[in-house]
């Protein structure tokens, strides 16, 4: 990532990753909400604390492998942008001790 990317990913409120970037923090909530990109569609947006800041991201599929990998409010976790195909992303999630 590029200095300006970086120093974009530490102002910033939310997290973006590209195919292959990841991140670690602790997960705070999930909320249900409106999609941004759909105003009829709901999204779930999650709030995590990385280097000591809350940061939100939100999708479907990602709240799903976060319930998936078990992952409670409070806990460490590791999120890995695997790749993308059309619109669709592949994600890992693994808890961190």
């Amino acid at each position: 990532m590029s200095n300006l990317g970086e120093m974009l990913n530490d102002i910033s409120d939310f997290i973006s990753l590209k195919d292959g970037e990841s991140f670690e923090g602790k997960f705070v909530k999930a909320e249900k909400v409106q999609s941004r990109f759909d105003p009829e569609q709901e999204s779930i947006e999650m709030t995590f604390e990385v280097n000591g800041k809350e940061k939100t991201t939100s999708g479907v599929r990602l709240a799903r492998m976060i319930f998936d990998a078990g992952v409670k409010e409070g806990e460490k976790v590791k999120v890995s942008r695997i790749s993308t195909k059309g619109t669709k992303v592949e994600w890992k999630v693994e808890k961190v001790a």
